[in-house]
């Protein structure tokens, strides 16, 4: 089986892990652009041995749904012949029309098409994404959606194909696993001795909701309890200030981004991870990447209803009433004076990353869903 997978997504070595299995089963090909206008999604120079990674200029760099490669994409569907085409860039993206005009031309569309997309909520579709849209769903023979409010909205759109509900990135259990070594040097260099720890990593903006934790915090009779805050964005200097005015700023410790590969170090050193996502007309929880991590590292986990979050935090973790902070302030409170319930969700956190969530699983189901096609 041939598969070619083009997205921007597999810029970061970090980001090709899954490919790496699925090449175990198949011959792999990746397509991304030679770089993109985000920190995100930085190249670093990382080399792959187990799949043939192709990198290309792309025109409208940095525009997700119309960037489009020249000439590599072309040529390189003429010269692979591939059974499988997988563009991870959405139902409205001008990569996939590309694609799915190259397997016309050159392999009278013999390739099986399909695609990936997070997108769960209604959105616009000017002209010519509405016709681009229409002309991609006609040919797809599979999608992949990162939720399943995405799962949905394809179905509104009419697309009557197969479609899975799934991520596009896993974790590696490994590097995301309890390491107590590594909690105890973190905790000393952010000065928490035996205090509690909760923490929040991710974009310091409105929609993630890092202000109602900081107010449930507050809300805390125990005043010995740390929050532990990591991102960077626009709310940064407006959450530092809330702190202050609710009495929490010696409690609270606010750092920026760090890299992703100290993530697991950071995440070891916290008892409790919260992800308190809203809800916004623009926007809503596309999956919460960050809460498997924490699973991983059997920190245990509250999540808001925002999105998808209670679907992949399912019964591993506690779920509150996105914007209530007296709802976190409750949930909080059951995982700091029960231990017993902490131990529980460590370990049924760890449990269904290993069964659901590893770049190994998500490889064996892309398989699975390509020979199902074929």
């Amino acid at each position: 089986m041939k598969i070619l997978i083009v997205g921007q997504t597999y810029v970061p070595a970090i980001n090709r892990d899954k490919l790496h299995f699925l090449a175990k089963k198949a011959d792999v090909t990746l397509l991304t652009p030679s770089y993109w206008k985000d920190d995100l999604f930085t190249f670093d120079g990382t080399e792959d041995s187990e799949i043939k990674h192709c990198m290309a200029r792309t025109v409208l760099n940095g525009h997700e749904k119309a960037y489009f490669y020249f000439p590599k994409l072309t040529m390189l569907i003429n010269e692979l012949k591939p059974d499988i085409i997988e563009v991870d860039q959405g139902a409205n993206s001008v990569a996939y029309f590309q694609a799915i005009g190259m397997n016309k031309l050159f392999l009278g569309g013999r390739a099986k098409m399909g695609f990936f997309t997070w997108m769960n909520l209604p959105y616009a579709n000017p002209f010519p994404f509405n016709s681009i849209e229409k002309y991609n769903l006609k040919n797809t023979d599979f999608a992949i959606c990162g939720n399943r409010d995405a799962e949905r909205i394809l179905r509104e759109k009419q697309y009557a194909g197969k479609i899975t509900v799934m991520p596009l990135l896993g974790i590696n259990p490994v590097s995301f696993s309890k390491n107590l070594k590594t909690r105890e040097v973190i905790r000393k260099k952010l000065g928490i001795k035996n205090e509690f720890c909760i923490g929040f990593f991710g974009r310091t903006v409105k929609e993630k909701g890092a202000d109602d934790l900081i107010t449930a915090v507050s809300k805390l009779k125990d005043k010995t309890v740390k929050l532990l805050i990591i991102g960077r964005g626009a709310e940064k200097e407006n959450l530092v200030k809330l702190a202050n005015d609710l009495g929490i700023a010696k409690q609270t410790i606010f750092m920026d981004s760090v890299l992703h590969d100290e993530v697991p170090q950071y995440m070891n050193a916290l008892d409790l991870f919260v992800l308190p996502s809203k809800t916004v007309p623009w926007w809503k929880e596309q999956f919460g990447h960050v809460v498997i991590e924490a699973m991983a590292c059997e920190v245990p986990v509250i999540g808001s209803t925002c999105g998808e979050i209670p679907n992949v935090i399912g019964d591993a973790g506690l779920v509150f009433k996105e914007g209530d902070a007296d709802d976190l302030t409750a949930k909080i409170i059951q995982v700091v004076q029960d231990k017993t319930l902490c131990k529980q969700l460590a370990k049924q956190g760890r449990q269904r990353i290993l069964k659901g969530y590893t770049h190994e699983i998500l490889a064996n189901k892309m398989f699975e869903i390509y020979k199902s096609i074929l």
